[in-house]
């Protein structure tokens, strides 16, 4: 009896050991992205803001950066459709700077920073339609999708 219980406790000894080395890893990082949603262009709009993309309650971020990036369909109605751009005024610490005025959207950009915690970065995001895509389209309803993706990397 005593041949096998030694294993068993043994074995048993280990397990709880890496289930305490395990209880020490930090927690994950948290945060909430803050979107506009059920927005509306008005027909004819050529420059519309469909709202404010900002990040809130970061919690367990100490050595990371959070970003954001912006995707997006046309607008669409059956077979029709009017080309939509979709582009961001970055504000930085609150100010904005006409240097990051009507950004593309195609690339990642700041929204949290711990080397500047309490910098505060925010995007008004725009909705941009030519003239001549809005006067060409057909009547109808249209909708297109926006899709915001939030990154964390590790600095």
């Amino acid at each position: 009896m005593r041949r096998f219980l030694a294993p068993v406790l043994a074995l048993l000894a280990v397990c709880c050991l890496s289930t305490a080395a395990l209880a020490d890893d930090p927690p994950a990082p948290s945060w909430n992205l803050n979107i506009p949603a059920d927005t509306a262009v008005p027909y004819g709009a050529t420059d519309t803001s469909i709202g404010w993309v900002t990040v809130s309650d970061v919690e367990n971020a100490d050595s990371y950066v959070i970003t954001c990036k912006i995707s997006h369909t046309d607008f669409a109605s059956g077979a029709d459709t009017i080309p939509l751009e979709v582009v961001i005024d970055w504000h930085i610490g609150g100010v904005f700077d006409p240097m990051y005025a009507h950004l593309s959207t195609g690339s990642d950009f700041a929204l949290y920073d711990v080397t500047v915690p309490d910098r505060a970065s925010k995007a008004e995001v725009f909705a941009l339609v030519d003239a001549a895509d809005w006067a060409a389209a057909a009547p109808g309803d249209y909708t297109a999708t926006v899709t915001y993706t939030s990154l964390l990397f590790s600095i």
